[in-house]
């Protein structure tokens, strides 16, 4: 009875654990005004989840809640533009190396930004996302994307 009962705790506990993940935050000012991301960051734990992902499917970016952008400045992605306001952010694999940010009004279509395949030194064990002045990444296991943008 008493093995059972640990057995029990010791699964509760790991199960609990990884249902609430830790929420990551990437902020960046640009003239004043602020740009922010939320998103979940969940851990590799030996597992390689985007390796899972196919071809045309699309990714969250993090676990449990959706990852969001505020932005009080507008932002320009090459050509595209996101006014300032509160977006949805996910990712899509458009190839095997390949990856979209797709960034979803509430109303309307999203807009999709190719990004960039940067270098990477090691594996990175814990999602991540950056967000810098004039530039956008995330990295988790051995991807890591990323895009620049401006701001006004």
């Amino acid at each position: 009875m008493k093995k059972s009962f640990i057995l029990f705790a010791s699964l509760f506990l790991l199960l609990a654990s990884s249902a609430f993940a830790q929420r990551g935050t990437a902020k960046t000012s640009v003239s004043g005004k602020k740009i922010e991301i939320e998103y979940g960051a969940p851990s590799m734990q030996g597992r390689d989840m985007l390796a899972k992902l196919p071809v045309g499917g699309t990714w969250r970016m993090g676990m449990n809640d959706a990852t969001t952008l505020k932005t009080e400045a507008t932002l320009k992605f090459g050509d595209k533009v996101v006014e300032p306001g509160k977006y949805r952010l996910t990712a899509k694999r458009v190839a095997k190396d390949s990856w979209h940010l797709l960034i979803s009004p509430e109303s309307g279509d999203a807009i999709e930004v190719p990004l960039n395949n940067e270098e990477r030194s090691e594996l990175v064990e814990t999602f991540t996302i950056t967000l810098d002045p004039g530039h956008f990444s995330m990295e988790w296991g051995a991807m890591r994307v990323g895009t620049d943008f401006e701001a006004k």
